[in-house]
């Protein structure tokens, strides 16, 4: 699935399918939306939804979108064994076509604002930066384990973003300003201010790159999204596995949520107007909040298979979870019997969890076996029934299930944010 929201409102303004391994680009002023699905590269009128062109060559590795969306660049094969090489097609002229050569292994394209130079980054070298014209290398730049470029919106810097470090270099002077620890960056539509998300917070820094402002990203986490909004009075941000939120440039507080989760596999881009946010990926990624729930509760036996965290412990946790508080809610709910359903459905979900959780800390694992050897093996089941005898009351019994489901709630709310 591929969505372009409008924002700051967050309403979908194009919906189209695709699937498998999704790259997006977007126009500055969001007119116009390249995508690639599998090998197939395809540019699309936003508002109606027609394809501009789709250029017939294989393509592979990132995208870049000129600002006026006429001109899209993309790595290729050459039909000549030279290898891989950078093609940049005029949407608007079909089958016209400039190839470059590439510097290595790419890890970023950006085409300037007039179209006329194109950015490479190679993944363990520098960024190059080529006129199209004619090929020729105007200029060069050191970076380390490339994760993406492009050019402000006047294009007269580049901010090239590698292994938690970005650098604005000043195409006129070549002059660089660093910044450390910085996951995301994005320009002001001034050309001068800059957004940089890091762990945890989002800071604006002005032209002479000094601190202005710094939130928090929502939900906490690493900044995977940091943009500002149309006239830069509000940013769109997110942490990974959250959904995106349009938060108050002057407050901090969240405006909107928008109904997608930003993770692994999702492909994502602003125009430079910060008008349409384009996101891609599996369509279990998209819905409201209702669908987000549902997701939680939807499979309570994960698969396995793979690299499902699942895996291990999986059914080794979740089954003495679901005994343990099955069996716990049969001695508490006493005449109350048909509570004890309540508790069982807890045991199912937060048994579920504690084995992915365990996954990653043994010390949960342990401390279910331990739980389940002293409740089964030492008698502790039945010294509590023991202890809790007569049977509590049904405003006990019926407290102590709203607990144990309030608590199943909780979770899940955790989970869906």
């Amino acid at each position: 699935m591929l969505i372009v929201y409008e924002l700051p409102s967050g309403n979908p303004c194009l919906k189209t399918e695709a699937q498998g391994q999704i790259e997006v680009a977007i126009s500055r002023d969001g007119s116009r939306v390249a995508f690639r699905e599998g090998g197939v590269l395809r540019a699309l009128e936003r508002a109606t939804g027609a394809v501009v062109s789709e250029p017939k060559s294989r393509t592979t590795g990132p995208l870049a979108l000129s600002a006026d969306g006429r001109r899209v660049a993309s790595l290729t094969d050459s039909r000549d064994s030279r290898g891989e090489l950078i093609s940049v097609w005029d949407l608007d002229e079909a089958g016209r076509c400039v190839e470059l050569p590439t510097p290595g292994a790419v890890s970023g394209l950006a085409l300037s604002p007039d179209g006329s130079r194109l950015a490479v980054q190679a993944r363990d070298g520098g960024t190059e930066v080529f006129r199209i014209a004619d090929g020729v290398r105007e200029s060069s730049f050191p970076s380390e384990s490339g994760k993406g470029l492009f050019f402000s919106p006047d294009g007269a810097f580049l901010a090239i973003l590698s292994s938690e470090k970005a650098r604005i270099v000043s195409l006129a002077t070549g002059d660089i300003s660093e910044f450390e620890a910085v996951q995301t960056l994005a320009f002001h539509p001034d050309g001068r201010s800059l957004l940089l998300g890091r762990e945890g917070r989002v800071d604006v820094v002005n032209e002479r790159r000094e601190l202005v402002r710094s939130f928090p990203v929502p939900g906490k986490g690493s900044c995977a999204l940091g943009a500002f909004v149309g006239d830069g009075a509000r940013m769109v941000v997110s942490g990974y596995w959250k959904r995106p939120r349009i938060i108050d440039g002057s407050s901090g507080d969240t405006v909107l949520e928008i109904p997608f989760q930003v993770g692994l596999g999702m492909a994502m881009a602003l125009s430079a107007d910060g008008r349409f946010l384009v996101a891609a990926g599996d369509d279990s990624w998209f819905g409201s909040a209702a669908d987000f729930w549902a997701q939680y509760f939807v499979s309570p036996f994960p698969p396995a298979g793979g690299f499902s965290p699942y895996r291990f412990p999986g059914v080794t946790v979740h089954l003495p979870v679901l005994g343990l508080l099955t069996q716990l809610g049969w001695i508490v709910c006493g005449n109350a019997r048909p509570l004890v359903a309540g508790w069982a459905v807890a045991g199912l979900y937060l048994g579920r969890d504690l084995a992915i959780a365990g996954h990653y800390n043994l010390l949960v694992t342990i401390v279910v076996w331990a739980l389940a050897v002293l409740a089964w093996l030492f008698g502790g089941m039945d010294w509590l029934a023991r202890w809790l005898t007569p049977a509590p009351s049904l405003w006990i019994a019926g407290l102590a299930t709203a607990a144990v489901l309030g608590g199943l709630v909780l979770q899940a709310r955790r989970s869906v944010q």
